[in-house]
């Protein structure tokens, strides 16, 4: 089955040839509707509902801009595939929502605004190495030392961050707000941490960081 399109009904046509034409579309759009709709004989006010929903990534044009919110939408949700700087190993596709705030382009998973997961490298370079990242970059600043930077702005200051830090050997590394050079520095666009010793407080370089802010 085939869309017909143009004016419909043709006004070039017979009512005979135009019947069909009608049908067909009407039985096109129902076989279609129903890739991601629902309609159930017994309960009307089910029909035309979503139990799930299946769609394409992202990617027309190749590097597209996120989609924008229309007129009175409070909420835009579509997939799209990370990309090799984000996520070298393995560039997965995965959900994405925007708000009507404009600003808070997120992953949907459990709400989380910016991810990263990255090494960092032996001295005397301390190179960072993302291995998976989500709106932010980080750089290292001093030993253990790190300021996590914002592609899409938090819309407050006031999110929720958490995470672990782990060494090669020693004793190991927590994620805690310290006095002096040491401590977390919070705003909007930015966040600055450091990776601090258990046993002497500290700032030490890690071997590994994983970090989530959600919130805000």
């Amino acid at each position: 089955m085939t869309w017909t399109g143009g004016a419909t009904p043709d006004g070039t046509k017979s009512v005979k040839d135009n019947k069909s034409i009608i049908q067909d579309n009407f039985a096109y759009t129902e076989s279609t509707m129903q890739k991601d709709h629902f309609f159930d004989d017994a309960n009307s006010n089910l029909d035309g509902r979503h139990q799930f929903a299946q769609m394409p990534k992202n990617e027309s044009g190749g590097n597209p801009d996120d989609p924008t919110i229309a007129t009175d939408m409070d909420l835009v949700y579509y997939s799209k595939e990370k990309t090799s700087t984000e996520a070298p190993d393995l560039q997965m596709v995965e959900p994405f929502a925007i708000s009507n705030d404009g600003t808070s382009n997120q992953v949907m998973q459990m709400g989380f605004r910016a991810l990263i997961h990255f090494e960092v490298g032996p001295s005397p370079t301390f190179t960072i190495t993302p291995k998976y990242s989500h709106n932010c970059t980080v750089a290292r600043t001093g030993p253990g030392l790190f300021t996590l930077t914002f592609t899409t702005p938090m819309p407050t200051s006031n999110y929720i961050f958490f995470g672990t830090a782990l060494r090669s050997s020693g004793n190991g590394l927590v994620i805690v707000p310290q006095s002096g050079t040491k401590a977390i520095k919070i705003t909007a666009s930015s966040l600055s941490f450091a990776t601090v010793s258990t046993k002497d407080s500290d700032a030490r370089d890690p071997l590994v960081v994983t970090l989530a802010v959600c919130g805000g």
